[in-house]
């Protein structure tokens, strides 16, 4: 098939042979961040769980439920951004969602009591679901397909190292107690015009919309020879596959989704309910904290 501009072509065509050019170190760094933040905010009051319990008087159990908010908000979360980013596009659902997610942190920091902080906590996870869901495709339709691989790698590591920023944030701000440490989360949202800067949309996206001339100046930008007046095959076969965000929750799915979930939210209750997350509380609530184990009766009651 040919147009007026050549062969008409798929977006994906113009990535093979494309460089890699500062417009794509730009956007691959502003969105690892994003993954890293993400990261950070499921762990940071794992480390201050102790003064957190303190601060609203409850037990271990309470903390849990407390830390594991945000990983049940991501759950009703994703399964909304995905529909939502292939309406809006990627760079859109990028940026309400980390700017939402640093907004609700800011106002958890500030919870008079328990339920505010659970609410607020589910609400910061439910908005942070939408950098979670689409960071990984948007980050490699962004690069030439030949390091798309690598890239998705170097990607991963992104999760350790927010976990290692949490506990550096942490050991920083700890002292100063649990409301630095949340608010300090909740700046990381400024991370949003980093990304409204440096990271375009997806031209995929575009070019399903459409908007071909977009899509071809976003190519140029990354460093493609588009013609003007192009226009990109479309990928009709590719979206007759695509599966929905219910088809989860049937069939062979559905026994995968369920112990996903149910493992997802024992890991993130246990995390905060262990006796390491408790130690600072400890020196003050002695009781509130389950015996060590492996120690003898005459040490658990002492």
């Amino acid at each position: 098939m040919v147009g007026e501009a050549g062969p008409v072509r798929s977006v994906g065509y113009w990535f093979e042979d494309m460089p890699f050019r500062r417009a794509h170190l730009l956007a691959a760094t502003a969105l690892f961040m994003a993954f890293v933040i993400e990261s950070w905010e499921q762990l940071a009051l794992v480390y201050v769980s102790g003064d957190l319990g303190s601060s609203f008087g409850i037990d271990e159990g309470a903390i849990g439920w407390a830390l594991s908010a945000v990983a049940l908000g991501m759950i009703p979360g994703s399964l909304v951004w995905g529909p939502v980013s292939d309406r809006i596009g990627r760079r859109a659902v990028c940026l309400w969602s980390l700017a939402a997610y640093g907004v609700i942190a800011l106002v958890s920091a500030f919870s008079p009591n328990f339920t505010v902080l659970m609410v607020t906590r589910f609400l910061s996870g439910l908005a942070l679901a939408g950098i979670y869901t689409v960071t990984f495709p948007y980050f490699l339709e962004l690069l030439p397909s030949r390091l798309r691989g690598r890239a998705a790698v170097y990607l991963s590591v992104g999760w350790p190292i927010g976990v290692l920023l949490a506990v550096g944030v942490t050991q920083l701000l700890g002292g100063l107690g649990w409301h630095v440490v949340a608010v300090a989360s909740g700046l990381a949202g400024a991370w949003v015009f980093a990304i409204r800067a440096w990271v375009p949309e997806s031209p995929y996206w575009l070019a399903e919309r459409g908007r071909h001339a977009e899509a071809a100046a976003v190519l140029r930008k990354l460093g493609a020879d588009v013609p003007e007046g192009t226009v990109f095959a479309s990928s009709a076969e590719g979206k007759e596959r695509a599966g929905q965000p219910l088809d989860l929750f049937r069939g062979r799915l559905l026994r995968v989704t369920v112990l996903m979930l149910v493992v997802n939210f024992a890991f993130n209750w246990a995390t905060g309910a262990s006796r390491p997350g408790c130690r600072r509380s400890c020196r003050t609530r002695a009781s509130a904290c389950p015996p060590a184990w492996g120690s003898s009766p005459s040490a658990r009651s002492s």
